[in-house]
């Protein structure tokens, strides 16, 4: 799983204790074995399991052992990731006892649990989210699923048609299913951005037109969008919430920061997100995504609007959730030219 993002290994770890024996070693590229995994190697020890960091570190790579596991209660740090309840919730349904889990201080990305939660009632598991998840031990059954439209992924077109003052229409999104990334369509809404959602669909257009206080505790991946929004309006912006983005592919809060620094907009770094005042970025820099798809995306948008434009560094990492990102920002109008 070299290119793979850090849910992979964080809902693998859990699962690969249900092999019939034998060892299960995950690992990744240099940015995914920098990503925190210490959580959930201490929740499968708890548990009755055996997992350990093979550098002694908490970080991957990650060596579980297999054999099956009785489950039972455990706490885990909810301040990092939502992603190690969710690898015990799917895991959990074969368990020998079910899971328990109390989060320890806040819980972030919350939505994220919904959505796994939804998705294994919709399979015939039972699951309760409350201020603890309890997971009973029944395994899903055959399921039919349509997988919806990615409103994460999405928002970065809803990002570039704005800033750069066009429309856009995206279409195959579902608001009915919990998605954390849904929050976009709010924080455009909160920069003065027209946003309609008809159906399946959502329409944007027009620009950003004033700051916004933000508190993204629950849908941090948004956070490198609503910084690009808020560099185009010159009133004061405030984005919190998002330490925990401080441990993606990237440092985001520091490399959001960094980045914008470089076209002209005034920025204070806290220790949980950016203060920014914006106003008329300007083009002509080299700009790097530090090797973070979502960071690249972001950056792609704030370059589109520039008169001058920008080179952008690490076009390779939209390959870690978006492939096609670059074909399809083309075919939405903006001139990306490719250095030898």
């Amino acid at each position: 799983m070299a290119g793979a993002p850090a849910p992979t290994i964080r809902f693998f770890a859990p699962i690969s204790t249900l092999t019939e024996g034998g060892y299960t070693v995950l690992t990744g590229n240099d940015s995914l074995r920098r990503r925190p995994m210490g959580p959930i190697i201490d929740a499968i020890n708890k548990l009755g399991g055996w997992a350990i960091s093979s550098r002694m570190n908490g970080l991957p790579p990650l060596i579980v052992r297999g054999g099956g596991l009785k489950g039972g209660e455990v706490e885990i740090d909810g301040s990092i990731s939502s992603q190690f309840f969710s690898g015990l919730m799917i895991a959990s349904t074969r368990f020998e006892k079910g899971l328990k889990v109390r989060p320890i201080g806040e819980l972030v990305s919350r939505p994220y649990l919904e959505m796994t939660r939804e998705v294994l009632r919709k399979s015939g598991s039972h699951v309760e989210l409350n201020e603890e998840i309890r997971v009973e031990p029944v395994p899903p059954k055959n399921l039919e699923f349509k997988v919806p439209g990615d409103y994460g992924l999405a928002a970065f077109h809803m990002l570039t048609a704005s800033v750069t003052g066009g429309s856009v229409i995206v279409e195959d999104l579902d608001s009915t299913m919990p998605q954390a990334d849904h929050a976009a369509i709010d924080v455009l809404k909160s920069f003065g951005v027209e946003v309609r959602e008809v159906g399946s669909s959502v329409i944007v257009e027009g620009r950003p037109k004033y700051g916004a206080k933000l508190n993204l505790k629950d849908s941090p991946d948004i956070f490198p969008i609503a910084c690009v929004l808020a560099s185009f309006v010159s009133e004061v912006s405030e984005i919190r919430g998002v330490a925990h983005a401080r441990v993606k592919e990237s440092d985001r809060v520091a490399n959001m920061s960094s980045e914008l620094k470089k076209v002209g907009v005034e920025v204070t770094e806290l220790y949980d997100g950016l203060v920014i005042r914006g106003g008329n970025p300007k083009g002509g820099v080299k700009l790097d995504s530090h090797g973070d798809h979502r960071i690249f995306m972001a950056l792609l948008a704030l370059a589109a609007a520039t008169r001058e434009g920008c080179i952008i560094e690490g076009e390779d990492s939209v390959a870690d959730s978006y492939p096609s990102f670059l074909e399809d920002s083309m075919k939405l109008g903006i001139d990306i030219r490719f250095s030898p």
